[in-house]
């Protein structure tokens, strides 16, 4: 079912999101090789998925549950960072210490600062324009 991707080149790995019975983010080697389960719990449609590559941290929006949470790479130390008014988040990616959100239902994108966690509609725009892209720091 519905899946993200995204690879952390520095680290050498690949990071992926899967909906299916229970839904996973998962992770393993560039070449295949050593698979292993990030997170597992609390999780229904992860729609978004970001690396921070400094902090090691790792992001996602779950488009049914309604929030954003993280972890570091290797899976600990998960946090829950906004957990109000995300009506479905089909596109999520990091610049700084700010994401940006792109809503299906809404077709607009939020911009929300980790510091204050205070999320702000930011920008209208048609979904096809932002969906899938990443802005890179």
């Amino acid at each position: 079912m519905g899946s993200v991707v995204m690879m952390h080149v520095c680290c050498r790995r690949i990071y992926w999101t899967d909906w299916g019975d229970k839904a996973k983010i998962e992770s393993a080697a560039l070449d295949g090789t050593d698979r292993t389960v990030v997170v597992d719990s609390s999780l229904v449609w992860p729609n978004g998925l970001a690396i921070d590559r400094l902090e090691r941290r790792l992001y996602w929006a779950d488009a049914e549950l309604d929030k954003i949470e993280t972890v570091f790479v290797n899976g600990s130390d998960r946090r829950v960072l906004v957990c109000e008014d995300l009506p479905h988040v089909f596109g999520f990616t990091l610049l700084g210490m700010h994401c940006f959100c792109c809503f299906l239902t809404l077709i607009s994108v939020c911009c929300c600062t980790f510091q204050s966690v205070k999320v702000e509609f930011i920008l209208i725009c048609p979904v096809f324009v932002v969906c899938d892209r990443h802005l890179l720091c």
